[in-house]
């Protein structure tokens, strides 16, 4: 694991049949509104912290208590398309971490679910809408035969040839040379604003892996607003605004 990250556990948990799901500001916000809407919907505990001194001077307060910005919440449950899951992870961020500092990240979060002996990892990204597109669309891609299969199980398209940057890719290129399976789910969005409606369209995709979700649009769109506030206020702090993120999360493919 990464000298500069540390993943501190505050609670021990079987997480030797796991499904891990990552979700991260980037474009249209669409990672980190879909993974808090789980963290929530399913009361998920928080079981670990992520630290850096890389990381802004900065931590997240909710009902009085203070936590990592970038964090693990868990809880048992059957999932999977097969039901060969007995845990659900999220890994979620309130802030968008540097590109100098994503792969230390992405190695310490693997070498973790590793040692974790999870089963895999399930990435929640969005990309940049063509322009006249209204439908939102998803697409996939995967490390692996076994991911590739996933996506097939999911009705997912696999991109074409392209480049995915950012967060997605390294956690994908990294998870096949560790022995990770790692799927990203890539949704079309908008980098203007928080964009509730695609996330919600990753959720429904996710539901065969979590049948525990029940998708309700208004406390969906609602969190939206919560997440949109948190997030500004956050890169606001930090001289970052939208466009700052669409940068880093830059996905190209045919």
């Amino acid at each position: 694991m990464s000298t500069s990250m540390r993943i501190v556990d505050h609670k021990e948990m079987d997480l030797s049949a796991a499904l891990v799901v990552v979700g991260f500001p980037g474009l249209g916000l669409v990672g980190s509104i879909a993974s808090n809407f789980l963290v929530s919907t399913l009361n998920l505990e928080k079981i670990a912290s992520i630290l850096s001194r890389d990381f802004p001077p900065m931590a997240v307060l909710r009902d009085g208590r203070v936590a990592s910005p970038v964090r693990i919440h868990a809880a048992p449950m059957v999932c999977g398309v097969d039901g060969k899951c007995n845990q659900l992870a999220i890994v979620l961020s309130e802030v968008t971490p540097k590109a100098e500092v994503l792969y230390d990240l992405c190695e310490a979060l693997l070498s973790w679910g590793l040692e974790k002996k999870v089963l895999e990892m399930v990435v929640l990204e969005g990309f940049s809408r063509p322009a006249g597109a209204s439908d939102t669309l998803v697409y996939g891609a995967a490390n692996s035969k076994e991911s590739l299969e996933r996506l097939k199980q999911l009705n997912v398209k696999p991109m074409g040839e392209g480049i995915i940057s950012g967060l997605s890719g390294i956690l994908s290129y990294l998870g096949e040379a560790m022995g990770l399976n790692v799927t990203c789910l890539l949704a079309e969005t908008t980098k203007e604003y928080p964009d509730a409606k695609s996330a919600a369209k990753l959720l429904e995709i996710l539901d065969p892996l979590v049948p525990q979700i029940r998708i309700d649009p208004k406390p969906l769109y609602q969190q939206a607003e919560v997440i949109e506030g948190h997030l500004k206020s956050t890169l606001k702090k930090h001289g970052e605004d939208m466009a700052d993120i669409a940068e880093r999360s830059r996905i190209m493919f045919g």
